[in-house]
């Protein structure tokens, strides 16, 4: 970006794909338009680059920035032959990452008014019938999706088969980065909601 004409404040955000990772630090380059950096300058502003790596946002912001400069943000790409064998791993995290984001503003108790919860009894009834289940086990079972709050690093129920008052809707798991202890977390926590009175 060049500026050109006086600006109160250059601001720069790049959103980096879900799941992409650089392999260093991003870098602000600060020079002329013919491509000579200005080392005075960008030792004054490299302290105003940001790297968020959880949410992968690069913010630069610059109060009245010198004219007729040009302002890079650049960063390194992962080895090539890193980068092919992870990309598919990385847009299926951002694929996963983008629906759990849809699924949270979709999320509603209320079968009537979410498009999530309509799939509960469909996915009860296919259960029922692909183990040959009789009426009345269909009445024991329960469904339940829990989506991932990148922000707050939790789990949520996003869609079930609970009814409105059941109080695990209100139930938020933080996840650990140990998935052993996490899933016992998960399996002990909604065993006890479940056996309490409602």
């Amino acid at each position: 970006m060049a500026a050109n004409v006086p600006t109160a404040e250059l601001s720069m955000i790049v959103k980096l794909p879900s799941g992409f990772e650089i392999p260093d630090n991003p870098a602000l380059f600060v020079g002329q338009p013919d491509g000579q950096p200005e080392p005075d300058l960008q030792g004054a502003f490299d302290g105003n680059l940001q790297y968020n790596r959880q949410q992968n946002l690069l913010t630069l912001q610059i109060p009245y920035p010198p004219m007729n400069t040009v302002y890079r943000l650049q960063w390194p790409l992962p080895d090539a032959s890193l980068r092919r064998t992870s990309e598919p791993a990385q847009r299926l995290r951002g694929a996963a990452l983008q629906a759990a984001r849809k699924n949270l503003r979709c999320s509603e108790r209320n079968p009537e008014n979410s498009p999530l919860n309509l799939i509960s009894g469909e996915v009860l009834d296919i259960t029922v019938e692909k183990f040959k289940m009789s009426p009345a086990d269909r009445d024991s079972l329960e469904f339940s999706v829990m989506a991932y709050d990148q922000t707050n690093r939790v789990l949520r129920v996003v869609a079930s088969s609970f009814p409105e008052s059941d109080r695990r809707w209100e139930q938020e798991l933080t996840v650990t980065e140990s998935l052993g202890p996490f899933i016992k977390t998960i399996t002990s926590a909604f065993r006890q909601l479940s056996l309490r009175p409602r």
